[in-house]
């Protein structure tokens, strides 16, 4: 809806030292499971990781690693009271999110939605924004949801046709905050 497609959890960059780190996890490895829990994305990573540090300093990791071998790795927390406390936890562990490059065509346009008003379709590779050029889903995404109401130039592609439209950007409230919408998914 707002642009965010559910994010498998695959790592970015692991920083030297940290806990991820330590239990030799990599950029690019994709965690499975949680001290047991299938992680189908970074919240379900984060709720298992809480859960599990409530109770022991020791976490059970399933991974799978670029080259698709499954292995299980484990994390010792040391101090883990002050891990349960809501804030950057996966930060904190080393755990940062690694964003795949999908490219910016819509598989779906949300009906009566700024795209939609515009004329996008299923199928449609967006090009640019407010002059932007669009490399993938992810950094049309990210200026989306940071120009809610905004007036912007929209420019894409259909079948070899470039279309070019102005709209106005919506406005979703998440969690106290305006977030910008267009109304496509990719």
């Amino acid at each position: 809806g707002v642009g965010f497609p559910t994010v498998r959890p695959i790592l970015g960059r692991v920083p030297p030292g940290s806990y991820a780190a330590r239990a030799h996890l990599h950029s690019g490895d994709v965690i499975l499971a949680v001290n047991g829990h299938a992680s189908a994305n970074w919240g379900a990573v984060a709720l298992d990781l809480v859960g599990g540090l409530m109770h022991s300093h020791v976490i059970r990791i399933r991974y799978q690693s670029r080259k698709g071998s499954v292995r299980t790795t484990f994390m010792h927390i040391q101090n883990r009271r002050s891990f349960t406390v809501p804030g950057h936890l996966l930060k904190r562990l080393g755990l940062k999110p690694g964003i795949p490059a999908f490219p910016a065509v819509i598989r779906k346009v949300l009906p009566n939605s700024p795209a939609a008003s515009a004329g996008v379709e299923p199928g449609d590779r967006i090009l640019s924004i407010a002059g932007l050029k669009v490399s993938d889903f992810h950094q049309l995404a990210r200026y989306i949801a940071h120009h809610a109401n905004a007036r912007v130039q929209l420019v894409w592609q259909r079948q070899g046709r470039i279309f070019d439209r102005l709209l106005i950007l919506g406005v979703h409230q998440v969690q106290g905050h305006r977030v910008g919408f267009l109304g496509v998914e990719a």
